[in-house]
């Protein structure tokens, strides 16, 4: 005989929220956000299992629907009501056969039914300078226990996690907070959890997707501040089977000014690959602290940039988990630090990477791109010998401009994949600019060092810093150092033969 299966037990879903703002927001005190805005999804908790006996054991009682949380379009804090929980029923009476021997086939009564939870109600409008949003769904109720027997056990109840809310917040004005990881806009989707009995499945619940878009200006100035802060996390599933739920994607949007202490966007997913994508889109200013973009999901990321992307770290950009691909045609100030993925960088026409310090590629086959029109501007300070690099890059595509030309020799500008070695990839076909000090024997240039192989064709442009008469130099003035193959003794060749 088995005993009975443990009931069912699901989450309600977090409520969907969307906020605009048109007015001025102004915060102060650690943990006072700009726009902050949550859905989260209740937990799931399947019933016991029964224990089996000489008859089989009676059904456990359903678990009680989470309730679900209400949509908001303000300021807003639902929360679903919570489901019931039933036990199994009363096991059956022994009767008797037609030769006066006690039967043992005996049954257990069926669990009664979960309440169900009471659904959350619509949020109502906040009142002016009140942003907060919450939605959440409630918790559902624990499945009933199945019935008692002696022999083989039933399964637990399954549990369901209920489903994080879709996001959505727009800000059209002026955002300033001043606390302690105070953002500007915070906004988080999680799915519930779910927990079976013994022998049961849990299932997680899904995150909804999160957007974010800034026609205005955010400021932070508190320690670990960000601008936009946007997560989407899956729910958990616990048990003999668990399956986590689906990420929800992150989009954010820029067209205006977001300056922070912390960084000037964060978008974290975090969840089972395949569902939540980040997308970033910056037409304005992006002024980091901590960095301009950080991004982290185990999908993939894509950073569009048209603007202004920088930090006062110089971390321009940093991302984690899936590949990265960059399309720069605006201006990019500083570093970046990207995955052990394939990352690719695309300096497109019009777009400009000033390189600070150290860009790390990291693990994967990774490419840096300067098409036709792009600039990699290698030195801008003209009182200052100034030297940066890239390391973890397997090839660099030339087909634009590298210029260290700032009006003063001595700058240097290292590509590698790793260094010191020879694995490096450098494909010619655009220009590269130096200064130079056109004089006597060990008058210097700018350096341009490549830690790998060579092809194609580079044109060099000098620029003379020079001012007075030049010298016959024999020994010639080194501008560009290759340590792998160089097939074609003119790969670099001065501008106009």
């Amino acid at each position: 005989a088995r005993g009975g299966a443990g009931g069912a037990g699901t989450g309600g879903a977090g409520g969907a929220v969307s906020v605009t703002n048109r007015s001025t927001i102004i915060t102060s005190g650690d943990g006072s956000h700009g726009i902050s805005a949550t859905s989260v999804g209740g937990n799931g908790t399947g019933g016991k299992r029964g224990d089996g006996g000489d008859a089989d054991g009676g059904g456990g009682g359903g678990g009680g629907a989470g309730g679900d949380g209400g949509n908001a379009s303000a300021s807003a804090a639902v929360q679903g009501g919570l489901g019931g929980s039933r036990e199994g029923g009363g096991t059956g009476v022994n009767g008797l056969d037609g030769d006066g021997w006690a039967s043992t086939e005996v049954s257990a009564g069926a669990g009664g039914n979960g309440g169900d939870g009471g659904a959350g109600g619509n949020g109502d409008p906040g009142e002016m300078g009140d942003p907060a949003q919450e939605e959440n769904g409630g918790d559902g109720g624990a499945g009933g226990d199945g019935g008692l027997g002696d022999v083989a056990n039933g399964a637990g109840g399954t549990g369901t996690g209920g489903a994080g809310g879709n996001i959505t917040i727009v800000n059209k004005d002026t955002i300033a907070t001043s606390g302690t990881a105070s953002h500007g806009i915070y906004a988080k989707s999680v799915g519930g959890n779910g927990t079976s009995g013994a022998g049961g499945t849990g299932i997680g619940g899904d995150a909804g997707p999160v957007s974010a878009s800034n026609y205005g200006t955010i400021v932070t100035t508190g320690n670990g501040s960000d601008g936009m802060r946007l997560i989407t996390q899956a729910g958990r599933g616990f048990g003999d089977v668990a399956v986590d739920g689906s990420g929800g994607a992150i989009t954010a949007k820029n067209w205006g000014w977001v300056q922070a202490s912390g960084n000037a966007i964060y978008a974290e997913a975090i969840g089972p690959k395949g569902t939540n994508p980040i997308e970033i889109y910056n037409w304005g200013h992006l002024i980091g602290g901590t960095a301009g973009i950080f991004a982290s999901g185990p999908t993939s990321t894509d950073i569009f940039n048209k603007g202004f992307i920088t930090a006062t770290s110089m971390l321009a950009i940093d991302t984690m988990g899936a590949s990265t691909n960059i399309y720069n045609a605006g201006l990019v100030t500083g570093f970046v630090d990207l995955t052990e993925q394939r990352d690719r960088f695309f300096n497109q026409s019009g777009g400009v990477f000033e390189t600070k310090m150290t860009s790390n590629f990291r693990g994967g086959n990774d490419l840096f791109s300067n098409q036709s029109g792009g600039t990699v501007l290698a030195a801008t300070m003209a009182g200052q010998r100034e030297s940066s690099r890239f390391v973890g890059l397997e090839t660099f595509r030339n087909r634009g401009l590298i210029s260290m030309i700032d009006g003063r020799e001595g700058d240097s500008f290292t590509i590698a994949n790793t260094p010191g070695g020879t694995d490096l990839n450098y494909q010619g076909g655009g220009q590269l600019g130096v200064d130079a000090f056109l004089g006597g024997p060990g008058s210097k240039s700018d350096t341009f060092t490549i830690q790998g192989k060579v092809s194609g064709v580079t044109q060099v442009a000098v620029n003379n810093t020079n001012t007075g008469l030049g010298t016959f130099n024999a020994q010639g003035i080194r501008v560009v150092t290759a340590t792998g193959k160089t097939p074609n003794a003119n790969a670099f060749q001065l501008e106009g033969g």
